[in-house]
């Protein structure tokens, strides 16, 4: 397949499947912004402490609250440090088993449809598919419509979310059929189904991908890559001119 003029990076991987973007970028951002705050509130709580000790230990009423209250802070950030820095694994997992298998001759990471954060991973030829990684470890189950890993839902509205996507990406193909899929990526057992969303761990993924129904022909495929990537950086130009 042609390379994709409007890509930012790609790459053709042994398995002849051509991969676009790095996954997880924006949990990577929160991971670093939760490491540095963590750092910063436990460097603080020292530095108060330190100070009061050795210039004015008679307001140890004063100081020493200050310097807990930092701790607190530190260990806020701290465990959220902890939880993206398990999402990013989770998806950095999840997009080398894809990048390693043959369901799909496409795999763009990360892409900004326009519908509300990223697709973590769209899957393209013959198959149009969106997957959405969570994090989790116990045993998959679905329970009135939600996912568990365990006894823990593994996200907000993580149906919600993966059908957003793919309803985004059909729009953005003519109106493909795109298939869902949420990977709970250290989850345990077999792949089950809610919603018509597949429910599976990062073991069977590939397998799910290769279910479902071929519907790109190869003389359309570089366009459709390319339209998804001509609205990720679209996407991507608004979203920057409003932080600037």
């Amino acid at each position: 397949m042609p390379m994709a003029k409007s890509a930012t990076y790609n790459t053709v991987n042994s398995m002849g499947i051509t991969v676009y973007h790095t996954p997880a970028p924006h949990a990577s951002k929160l991971a670093s912004a939760a490491f540095g705050r963590t750092v910063a509130g436990f460097g603080a709580a020292g530095a108060t402490a330190a100070v009061g000790y050795l210039f004015i230990p008679g307001a140890l009423l004063f100081w020493l609250p200050v310097a807990i209250a930092l701790i607190g802070v530190g260990m806020f950030y701290k465990d959220q440090w902890g939880k993206a820095r398990v999402g990013v694994q989770s998806e950095v997992k999840v997009a080398k088993t894809l990048a390693k298998s043959n369901c799909a001759q496409v795999l763009i990471n990360s892409a900004m449809l326009g519908a509300g954060g990223d697709a973590d991973h769209v899957l393209l030829g013959p198959v149009a598919v969106v997957v959405e990684t969570k994090t989790g470890f116990g045993k998959i189950r679905v329970k009135d419509g939600r996912v568990y890993s365990g006894n823990r839902i593994v996200g907000k509205n993580e149906v919600e979310q993966v059908s957003r996507q793919a309803t985004k990406l059909s729009r953005i193909l003519g109106g493909i059929p795109v298939a869902k899929i949420i990977c709970v990526a250290d989850g345990k057992g077999k792949p089950i189904q809610t919603g018509g969303v597949w429910v599976c761990n990062a073991d069977d993924i590939s397998a799910v991908v290769k279910m479902s129904a071929a519907v790109i022909e190869n003389e359309r495929l570089s366009s459709c890559v390319n339209k998804v990537l001509e609205v990720h950086q679209s996407v991507n130009k608004v979203l920057n001119k409003k932080k600037s």
